[in-house]
This record gives structure tokens, sequence and C-alpha cells, in this order.
């Protein structure tokens, strides 16, 4: 578990230097992501947002018990909402990418 958390932080970390240098793909892809986990959030009842805005736009280094604290969720939820987050951040990526690519 320690290696998955260790390439998710990195993920993360990638994530969040690609929208500080303006990559327009992945902020256009950001910005569908908080849409999709604000929706999700309001229908389930869940804290996707506030753990993206932890995460990617206050940049926290909080001790990640302490962010699932914070959101309310266990640590392996935590461990698979990042997970997710990740993941659809890519699909959105991949989906912008491949939209421009057809016009």
């Amino acid at each position: 578990m320690k290696r998955a958390l260790k390439s998710i932080e990195a993920k993360e970390e990638k994530i969040i230097e690609l929208l500080e240098h303006g990559d327009e793909v992945a902020k256009s892809a950001f910005r569908k992501v908080v849409f999709y986990y604000r929706m999700n959030d309001l229908k389930n009842n869940r804290n996707y947002c506030k753990l993206i805005r932890y995460i990617y736009l206050n940049k926290c280094n909080m001790v990640k018990w302490v962010l699932a604290n914070e959101c309310n969720i266990g640590h392996t939820t935590l461990f698979r909402y990042r997970k997710e987050i990740i993941k659809t951040f890519y699909s959105c990526c991949e989906k912008q990418e491949l939209s421009s690519e057809i016009t």
C-alpha cells in the first residue's frame, strides 16, 4: 500500500504542476472534474469537493489521517476517493485531447 500511496501522491503532484503551469487541457479537465464531483457530492452526500480543495487548490500537506478526519471519511475511503479523482482527471484529459484532435 505504501508504494501505491507514493504513486497517488506523485500523480497528484503532477496534476498540481500542470495546473500551476497553465496547461489548458489540464485546466479544462480540472473544471470538469470539479463540476462532476460537485454534482456527485450534492446527489450522494459525499465530500469529494472538500478533498479536491485540500489537495489541489490549497495544496495542504496535512497528514492523511487528518485529511480523512477533516473530510469525515475513513482512511481507506480517502485512498479510494483520491484514486477516483485522479482517474476522472486523466479521463477528462484524454477526452479533451481526443475532441481537439477531431475538430
